[in-house]
């Protein structure tokens, strides 16, 4: 997420100088769509590791002090970890799939 932070700093500026090179006349808006397409995906991926993480603590404190609550309490983060890892690809399935009908009804366009 770190490495992913840091793209994200330099993301806008580098996507404007790249686009203005090129000779495109939009440069401020691709530089800044690529800017919110990766905060977006920095605040999806932030979930599942903050799940993993609260997991992970709490394993090993339950580990550490034989404690059945806190591992049923770590065992609910991981559980709400594959949740919403399955319900994101529900998600992208769906786009997937929409993104497939209206390419093959743009074949049958032509």
């Amino acid at each position: 997420m770190g490495l992913m932070l840091l793209v994200l700093g330099f993301a806008g500026t580098t996507m404007s100088t790249m686009l203005e090179s090129g000779g495109y006349g939009r440069s401020a808006g691709g530089g800044f769509a690529q800017f919110i397409l990766l905060a977006a995906f920095l605040l999806i991926y932030f979930f599942p590791c903050l799940y993993l993480y609260k997991f992970a603590t709490k394993m090993q404190l339950a580990l550490r002090n034989n404690d059945q609550e806190t591992l049923n309490s770590s065992f609910e983060n991981m559980k709400s970890c594959f949740k919403f890892m399955g319900i994101l690809m529900i998600v992208i399935l769906a786009i997937y799939a929409v993104a497939f009908l209206i390419f093959l009804v743009s074949l049958t366009q032509l």
